[in-house]
């Protein structure tokens, strides 16, 4: 069995767990595609397929191949310091305020496809360190893991942790989801995917991100998925001056 068709028998289950589905992962897409426009780094600007059956083309039932991230290389380069030498250097340093990662069960080994504890747990743990107070409305954008549509619906509800805010956030009503585009815009980067979203943060952050800037953002959540078929993920939080 690939791993894609093991994704689509998570997304179906997740449909039928959460009361998402198609409408929400189009949106996504939609919103992934705009920003694309915006971003230089983003390989995928525009529709893959013929007009009118681009979305009718399906790669295991419920997933369709607009639903996935195409493959794409990148090479991506961090450099950590201390705040100290940050300081003393003078340099524009991004403040990494939580970090943390976590191994849960993959739906198909007993975990629950409506909210995935990897990213839950991650969220919480990274969540205390940066001393947030009041959940995600803490922060002023996301960049959530896309390697697949539903997948960011999914990550956003094991985060928000209830339906109705997923929905609003999806809306755009709270922090700007994937400002960059995401995976789905800039290409699956495989184990350099969460490295390009910290990237693509760190440019939010330091109000460099060109046409997908974040009006005044200075705080920001990164959040990875290791892939299919593990359930293992994590968040780093970030931030610029004072939040």
């Amino acid at each position: 069995m690939s791993s894609d068709t093991l994704a689509a028998l998570e997304m179906g289950m997740f449909f039928a767990r959460s009361g998402f589905g198609i409408p929400e992962c189009d949106l996504v897409i939609d919103r992934s595609r705009r920003a694309a426009s915006k971003n230089p780094r983003a390989s995928f600007t525009s529709g893959r397929g013929k007009a009118g059956t681009e979305r009718s083309d399906l790669i295991s039932s419920p997933m369709r191949r607009v639903d996935k991230a195409p493959f794409a290389d990148s090479a991506v380069v961090i450099v950590l310091a201390s705040s100290a030498w940050a300081r003393k250097n003078r340099k524009e340093a991004i403040d990494v305020d939580g970090v943390a990662w976590n191994s849960s069960l993959p739906w198909f080994d007993g975990g629950d496809p409506g909210s995935v504890g990897y990213a839950r747990t991650s969220f919480d743990r990274a969540a205390r360190q940066a001393g947030l107070r009041s959940g995600l409305d803490s922060l002023d954008l996301l960049e959530i893991d896309d390697t697949y549509s539903f997948k960011l619906v999914q990550h956003l509800l094991s985060l928000s942790k209830d339906k109705e805010s997923t929905s609003r956030i999806l809306r755009g009503e709270g922090p700007v989801v994937n400002p960059s585009g995401g995976s789905l815009a800039v290409g699956n980067l495989i184990e350099a995917s969460a490295s390009h979203r910290l990237l693509e943060a760190v440019l939010q952050l330091r109000g460099k991100a060109g046409g997908t800037q974040v009006k005044g953002a200075k705080s920001a959540l990164v959040q990875s998925w290791r892939g299919v078929p593990t359930a293992t993920g994590g968040v780093a939080i970030l931030s610029v001056g004072a939040r």
